[in-house]
């Protein structure tokens, strides 16, 4: 996928090949990606919603990358969590089919934005999975569940993802497998499987309120005795 750039976007680009609607995560030389892309998506997954076209959703990255993560900027911790709130409710409630183009490493927040999809499919050869560390902050404890597999290791069809497949053909055969698995059964048992979506998410940003808390507070102390 190459480096597209549209316009009024910043940190994704977004558009429609046929009934597909195309949201490409446009990531650092890290490979990690701004908070602020919580936000673009949000935007993208409306105007695929009303695009009355649209009859399914991509998620993918560029340059053989997904996304290894948010980047550390300065922010505020509740305008983050609230934007992942909003981020994450819109994923799970979406009424087209969505669908996670991992065509390259997603750890991480890039992990737990895939999960949230109704189908992940991953290009032989990627790694996707979380660090030990990683606080959730998109309902990961729920939606990992679906998986046995959650450390950052190779993919592998349904360990950690729902279909591996070539690399060199990877955009074009998940776009035929796009066509022939899209269905309205795959809302459903989205909905079904994030029934409880709220309550994790209440439960993840208060554990990442708390531990923000006491990394600012051992960062301080140790300022403090030098």
């Amino acid at each position: 996928m190459s480096n597209v750039t549209v316009s009024g976007y910043d940190y994704v680009s977004f558009w429609r090949e046929e009934e597909l609607g195309i949201i490409v995560l446009r990531t650092d030389s890290s490979g990690k990606i701004n908070p602020k892309v919580m936000g673009e998506l949000m935007m993208s997954l409306g105007n695929a919603s009303i695009d009355d076209k649209v009859q399914a959703v991509a998620l993918t990255g560029q340059n053989f990358v997904f996304c290894k993560g948010l980047l550390d900027v300065p922010g505020n911790t509740v305008d983050l969590l609230d934007t992942a709130r909003g981020l994450a409710s819109t994923l799970a409630s979406i009424e087209k089919p969505t669908f996670a183009l991992i065509n390259g490493d997603a750890f991480d927040f890039g992990y737990e934005l895939a999960l949230l999809t109704d189908q992940i499919y991953v290009s032989k050869g990627s790694r996707v999975g979380f660090y030990r560390e990683y606080s959730y902050i998109l309902g990961g404890s729920l939606s990992g569940q679906r998986f046995n597999e959650l450390s950052r290791v190779e993919a592998d069809t349904g360990k950690n993802c729902d279909k591996v497949l070539e690399k060199d053909t990877f955009l074009e055969d998940s776009r035929e497998i796009i066509k022939k698995a899209r269905s309205r059964l795959l809302v459903s048992r989205r909905k079904i499987r994030l029934k409880f979506l709220t309550d994790a998410l209440n439960a993840e940003h208060l554990e990442f309120q708390r531990h923000s808390v006491n990394e600012k507070f051992g960062k301080e102390l140790k300022e403090g005795g030098n």
